[in-house]
Formats: C-alpha cells, sequence, structure tokens
C-alpha cells in the first residue's frame, strides 16, 4: 500500500513499512524487497528504524574468521542468508530459534521488471 512518501508491503516474513519515494510505488502493486545477508541483525541489537522483525531457524552456518555466515528458514519455508560480524557463541546450532531484524534504511525495494523476476 503506497502512502505519499510512505510505503506499506505485505512479505513473507511480516509487513514492512518506511518512507519511500512519493510517486514511484502505488496501491496493489507488486514490489521486491531486497535485503543484503550483513543488513540483518539480532532483534536485540537496537536498530534506528525496524523495517520488520522476524524468527528464523539457523539450517546451518560456516564460520569465517571474523564473520559468520548462516543460511536460515524463516516463515515455514522462506530461505534468508544472514551475515554476522564476531557473533555471539550459542547461536549457530542447527534448529536454534533466533528473533532477527532489519532497518527500514537497509530495505531496497524493486519493481519487479527491476529485478529481473
Amino acid at each position: 500500500e503506497a502512502r505519499s512518501g510512505e510505503v506499506e508491503v505485505d512479505t513473507p516474513l511480516g509487513r514492512m513499512e518506511g518512507p519511500a519515494e512519493a510517486g514511484v510505488f502505488h496501491k496493489g502493486e507488486r514490489i521486491l524487497v531486497s535485503i543484503r545477508p550483513e543488513a540483518i541483525r539480532l532483534a536485540e541489537e537496537v536498530l534506528r528504524h525496524p523495517a520488520v522483525v522476524f524468527k528464523a531457524n539457523v539450517e546451518k552456518t560456516v564460520f569465517m574468521g571474523e564473520s559468520e555466515h548462516f543460511w536460515l528458514t524463516a516463515a515455514g519455508a522462506v530461505p534468508v542468508k544472514m551475515l554476522l560480524i564476531n557473533p555471539k557463541p550459542g547461536i549457530e546450532a542447527p534448529g536454534t530459534e533466533l528473533i532477527l531484524s532489519v532497518a527500514w534504511e537497509d530495505c531496497v525495494l524493486l519493481q519487479p521488471e527491476e529485478a529481473g523476476a
């Protein structure tokens, strides 16, 4: 749903809302929300303007020195990849449920044709 300077998007991870350029998106229009893996945070970390808070289960992790890559499943079947720098120990076990969040500023909204979808 588009309002003057704001947009609400229903996604498999939950409803996301925040500022958007006026006139770019219209009510009922399909929008692709792109989130980079490093933009996903543990919900306990304070965010400026969270777009969405969601739960995800750890499928597998790969430790890469100072960072750890997480392959997760959210909302039952939505694959999500997350990258954390120096994650706290104990959250990497398969099956662990994490509560995650994404700041609106880290979401990129695209028309489906811009994304090749």
